[in-house]
């Protein structure tokens, strides 16, 4: 039977190790799927299956899983495409140079047909890819690719690009083609293994270095791809790893560029057997020869089987070792490994965090050679300008014009200058001068090349009129060496304050780092049997805390937090009385590990706390101001402080996959991502050093002009006692200084530096510049409902008695509450915590029976408080009383022959109209009541809700709940009826998002699960609860880490006055230049007869940079809107 082959798009992956193995194991699951592959990016699934599966089954089984999926090339899902028979000839030819489908696909297609053989050809223009059928060589057809002017390679590589599901052009008759070069340029796709290394990148200054080194870097060997962050001074390079590229190589293409770099991690091996898994690197010290390599080796392999390779390089003392993900061998174990074959080792690779010291270090490197530099400069210039102002007049002036040797006009002031000067040009600008060199080498003009223009313009020309003053006496030269050395010094405070300035824009991120302890107290039994002992009573505890929080909600409690009171319950003390403790470094704890954690010290890691309770401050993580009471049971973040009372945390997340860790992972993606305002300023810096020169050489030819032709009044020049050489070019060298491309490249990524860090501190985590510049421009915001809007479990919500007199509310809760005690129902679990939680004497039961879907039937013994006796149904043991009781629906009343009576079924039919779940109370044969149980919002939801709509904003409920219970929820919430959608799959959730979008709106979307994930992606701004689900956290692109809805008001406020920032940024930069450029080319001196000296044109230049970089600064005074409960916006004055 023929295999056919389907290509899908994917809507909603958001990575390839969860979204797609997600993906790829439901479409395994359909009957008849021979094969699949994943790919992400771009998001396909190409599925090679039999008839026996159809392609409506395979988006149907990609749609459960919470995601959407559609034939590529929009084709209708009810055939299937038969794109390949088993056994045939088929090849993949990567195909370069193609500009559209239309045209070039379609040249393509048409000459591969004409290779005789080919029975078929699909062309992918997306793709840059050629599939083709038949019997004709991989040769043949690559040169009938190149003879059409494309560029052609065989594909070898896996997995394959996605077959397009559209049909093919008609076959052509063949005719010969002409015989055409292909292009040189080289091509940026790869057909092998990616990876990505960081690199730290010193010596830029504005955003005219980061398009320099990325034009000059991508497209080089092995380099397909490139992100510079310019005031992190990081990189991200993606290197094809088949070309064989290094990281060191491209080291080298960015120091020939003028700039320092150095690699901060290489690239993981994404071929590899460590795929997926965890890599460790020691430094193994005290091997000798390859018998101490072999030794180590195989102790690590002999620690199990999830040691999935171990190598060790004996030059570098270096072992590398690979654990399967989710191996419960940790470093710890590795380490302790080696130890015991008596080698020093030490964990060398721990990058879970990069190290804040190394980013303060870096920063105050940078601070420290500018001081340097200054320090130098004002050594030679302060003697200058001294000698330039007090030396003209008197006996200082006296002294100073003495003539030297024969020289009647060169005198002893010029030569002190030239001694004093030459150093502050070459010496202290020699930074200026390579910089600009290598940057003009490829063919990048920046901020350096106009201060190199200028000061050795003024350098230059005051030299020149010395020699020529030395070649004639009678010539008396006109010299203003200051100005150069004035400029170079002032422009050197400039970069020390603009660089303290930086460095201060990253305290947020460095705040973070050093928030991780360095030590952890770990408990490790001494026997087998404390070990034994301990599992047992942290399981009881555990158990013991489960229900302890079933039983804290009570009806309509929903203070989110899973207990009611305001303080730390009791925990218990566990005895862990043959452990020894012993302190370990932070990265050699362990999954699984016990730690004990004393008052004031931090988590060591992410876990759950098995003994004591305390107050945590997890402030830094969530937001939240006020400490958190914890006791066992209740999970904490590691890097919070435990405040009073010492306890033992079970480690659940340590090193990389750390809450903190993710958070600073989070914040260092996103001020590694440009927003797109920041395109604007680029493209400005690209051609703003040439036009400002060509500016400055038209304010030279006009003055020089006007100045020879004898059109300027002749006092002018005489005032200054100048030439009309030397008046012009003093305007042309103050342009050139006073312009500051700077200034516009920091605009943007300053202000998204400092917006993210304070984000981050606020509980909100930004996914970068893009995030923010979309956030400000929300105009809708759609909720999703379980879990975003409510609390995500059922709540009691109503105990209705049918006669208060001989059955009150209490009994009939009571009595509910014993016969769902053994249910596992979330209605049950929901009942059974009102009661406990009302503190009520619950009767015991003496024999249950849960029938499916119908509810549950139990007899229990004694009388619930305030029952009558006439509900019971006959003697008990010990003359207690006995009690038949069910609980549940109609059919279940039906089934045992009972009814109810037309009162009690309008009450029934109310409660469920308002979407909550009912059952019946049935003691006896009597009805004594109804329960209602629905899943309650949060407290905060609607206060939210109004406060969005105060703000302007159209609010939208999207779930796949049924219809009556989102219209309740959004009734009792605040949002419109007709703008509710319920019983949606997530597909339409993300096309409810389109058709919002097409509408005009800028939609966030703000959910919780899996199946929210498609419409997250497809939303302008998709927002994750720090509740929800991995999936959902990676498709979105702000995180709320707190479990609170008001932190959507919080983040969409925050992104305001960050582009707000940005935009100020902006207009200052460019008011600066557009005011200050035609000042210093003397648009005022005809009026005021003052022009803006060289000198103070370099000090004005100098402090836009960083008055922008203080104005981004300012952001760190942000203080979060405050939202009353009845959705009042209270914000602080300062915003």
């Amino acid at each position: 039977m023929a295999n056919m082959r389907t290509s899908l798009v994917i809507e909603g992956m958001m990575c390839m190790k969860s979204c797609g193995t997600t993906v790829q194991n439901a479409l395994k699951g359909v009957p008849g799927v021979v094969d699949v592959q994943v790919i992400y990016p771009p998001g396909n699934a190409i599925v090679t299956h039999t008839s026996a599966a159809s392609a409506t089954d395979l988006i149907d089984a990609v749609e459960i899983v919470g995601f959407g999926a559609e034939l590529e090339g929009g084709g209708s899902p009810d055939g299937g495409v038969e794109l390949m028979e088993t056994g045939g000839d088929y090849v993949v030819l990567d195909v370069e140079g193609m500009m559209c489908q239309k045209s070039c696909g379609t040249t393509v297609h048409n000459v591969l047909m004409s290779v005789d053989g080919v029975t078929k050809t699909v062309v992918s223009f997306p793709h840059k890819s050629a599939h083709v059928w038949g019997s004709a060589s991989v040769a043949e057809l690559i040169d009938a690719v190149e003879m059409v002017g494309f560029d052609a390679a065989h594909h070898t590589a896996t997995p394959l690009p996605p077959v397009p599901s559209v049909d093919p052009p008609p076959k052509p008759k063949p005719k010969p083609k002409p015989k055409v070069q292909p292009s040189a340029q080289k091509s940026t796709t790869t057909t092998g293994p990616t990876g990505v290394a960081t690199l730290s990148i010193s010596g830029m200054s504005c955003a005219s270095c980061v398009r320099n080194i990325e034009k000059n870097v991508v497209g080089q060997k092995g380099v397909v791809g490139m992100r510079v962050a310019l005031l992190a001074e990081k990189a991200e390079v993606t290197l094809d790893m088949s070309t064989g590229v290094t990281e060191e190589e491209v080291v080298g293409m960015i120091t020939e560029l003028g700039y320092g770099a150095k690699v901060l991690q290489r690239v993981a091996d994404s071929s590899g057997s460590n795929k997926g898994g965890q890599v460790v690197n020691l430094e193994v010290l005290g091997m000798s020869c390859a018998s101490c390599v072999g030794k180590v080796e195989k102790g690590l392999r002999k620690l199990g089987p999830e040691v999935t390779s171990a190598s060790v390089n004996l030059t570098t003392s270096r072992a590398k070792i690979v654990l399967e993900e989710g191996s419960t061998i940790g470093a710890r174990d590795l380490v302790e490994c080696v130890k015991s074959m008596n080698y020093e080792v030490t964990v060398v690779n721990d990058d879970s965090m990069p190290d804040p010291d190394s980013i303060e270090k870096a920063s105050m490197h940078e601070v420290d050679k500018w001081r340097r530099l200054l320090t130098l400069s004002l050594l030679f210039t302060v003697p200058v300008v001294l000698i330039h102002w007090f030396g003209m007049g008197g006996h200082a002036g006296h002294f100073f014009d003495t003539p030297l040797g024969c020289h009647k006009t060169l005198n002893l002031r010029e030569v002190l200058m030239v001694v004093l000067v030459t150093p502050v040009q070459f010496w202290v600008g020699g930074h200026f001068y390579r910089t600009a060199y290598m940057g003009a080498r490829h063919g990048n003009l920046g901020m350096d090349a106009l201060i190199v223009l200028g000061t050795t313009a003024a350098y230059a020309y005051s030299m020149a009129a010395l020699f020529i003053a030395c070649a004639d006496p009678r010539h008396e030269p006109h010299v203003f060496f200051e100005t150069s050395a004035m400029l170079i010094t002032f422009v050197s405070l400039g970069k020390l304050l603009e660089s303290v300035a930086k460095g201060k824009t990253s305290s947020a991120l460095t705040m973070l780092m050093r928030l991780q302890p360095q030590t952890a107290l770990l408990l490790k039994p001494t026997t087998s049997n404390a070990y034994a002992a301990a599992a047992a009573a942290i399981e009881g505890a555990t158990d013991a805390a489960a229900k302890r929080d079933a039983g804290s909600d009570g009806v309509g409690a929903s203070n989110g937090r899973g207990r009611a009171g305001s303080g730390a319950a009791a925990g218990p003390i566990l005895d862990f009385n043959g452990f020894e403790e012993s302190e370990i470094a932070i990265g050699l704890v362990q999954v699984g590990d016990l730690v004990r954690v004393l008052p004031g010290a931090r988590m060591p890691a992410d876990g759950d706390i098995v003994s004591g309770s305390s107050y945590v401050d997890e402030s830094m993580i969530t937001g939240e101001p006020l400490p958190v009471p914890k006791s066992t049971g209740d999970a904490v973040f590691g890097s919070t402080i435990n405040q009073n009372g010492a306890i033992v945390v079970r480690a659940k997340a340590v090193g990389s996959d750390s809450a903190l860790s993710q958070i600073v992972k989070l914040v260092e993606e996103a001020q590694m991502t440009k927003a797109p305002i920041q395109d604007f300023a680029d493209r400005i810096a690209g051609i703003f050093t040439p036009v400002v020169i060509t500016l400055a050489s038209l304010t030279f030819i006009m003055w020089f002009g006007l100045a020879e032709a004898s059109m300027l009044p002749k006092e002018w020049l005489q005032a200054e006692s100048s030439t009309p050489f030397l008046f012009s070019l003093l305007f042309a060298i103050s342009v050139v200084v006073v312009a500051c491309p700077c200034a516009l490249g920091l605009a943007t990524p300053t202000a998204v530096m400092v917006g993210t860090g304070v984000g981050a501190t606020n509980g909100i985590l930004i996914k970068g510049g893009t995030a923010l510049e979309t956030a400000h421009q929300v105009t809708c915001v759609c909720f999703d409902k379980t879990g975003t809007l409510t609390t995500g479990k059922p709540t009691l919500t109503d105990v209705v008695p049918l006669d208060s007199q001989s059955m009150p509310i209490d009994s009939v809760l009571a009595f509910a509450a014993a016969a769902e005690a053994n249910s596992e129902h979330p209605v049950g679990r929901a009942v059974v915590s009102a009661a406990r939680s009302r503190g009520l004497s619950i009767p015991h039961v003496t024999a249950f029976n849960a029938e499916t879907g119908l509810g549950v039937e139990a007899t229990c013994v004694g009388t619930a408080a305030g029952a009558s006796a006439g509900a019971s149904a006959g003697g008990g043991a010990g003359g207690q009383a006995e009690h038949r009781l069910l609980v549940g629906s109609k059919k279940l009343l039906l089934k045992h022959g009972l009814a109810l009576d037309a009162t009690t079924d309008k009450m029934m039919a109310r409660l469920e109209g308002e979407g909550k779940t009912t059952v019946i109370v049935v003691v006896g044969s009597a009805v004594v009541g109804l329960l209602a149980v629905a899943d309650t919002p949060k407290p905060e939801s609607s206060a939210t809700v109004t406060a969005l709509r105060s703000m302007g904003l159209e609010v939208w409920l999207i779930t796949g709940d049924n219809v009556s219970t989102a219209k309740a929820v959004a009734l009792e919430l605040g949002i419109e009826p007709g703008n509710v959608m319920a019983s949606v799959l997530p597909g339409q959730k993300a096309k409810k998002v389109s058709e919002l979008q097409m509408r005009g709106h800028k939609v966030a979307m703000v959910g919780d699960g899996i199946n929210d994930s498609p419409a997250l992606a497809q939303a302008d701004v998709g927002i994750a609860v720090g509740a929800g689900t991995q999936i959902a956290v990676e498709a979105a692109s702000i995180v709320l880490v707190r479990n609170d809805l008001s932190h959507v008001i919080t983040a969409l406020d925050l992104s305001k006055v960050v582009f707000a920032r940005i935009k100020a940024n902006f207009v200052w930069a460019i008011g600066y230049n557009l005011v200050l450029i035609p000042i210093a080319a003397g648009a005022l001196f005809p009026m005021s007869h003052m022009r803006l000296q060289p000198a103070y044109a370099g000090l004005a230049m100098a402090f836009s940079s960083v008055s922008v970089v203080l104005s981004s600064l300012s952001l760190k005074l942000y203080a979060r809107p405050v939202i009353e409960e009845d959705g009042t916006i209270v914000r602080d004055t300062l915003w």
